[in-house]
């Protein structure tokens, strides 16, 4: 019963609120395909191609897991509390 009303919910919400699905496994294997999709959706826009967007999609892209690193590691670190 929940599924069958569930099912139905999706359904008329799709019908009056763009959807865009994505999947994870499309992420892993077609990264700049799925990302520029998002990117189109979010835009309102079929195509993001010759759009800055899909310039940094690239080059994030192209960067590899450094391009997951939020910073590097600092140095010189004491231990909180000492004083010199």
């Amino acid at each position: 019963m929940f599924k069958d009303y569930h099912s139905m919910l999706v359904l008329d919400v799709m019908e009056h609120v763009p959807v865009h699905f994505v999947r994870y496994e499309d992420l892993l294997t077609k990264p700049q395909e799925t990302l520029e999709g998002i990117c189109g959706f979010l835009l309102n826009k079929k195509s993001v191609e010759g759009l800055n967007i899909q310039k940094r999609i690239k080059s994030v892209i192209e960067m590899g897991h450094k391009a997951t690193e939020a910073y590097g590691m600092k140095l010189d670190v004491t231990a909180a509390g000492d004083k010199k």
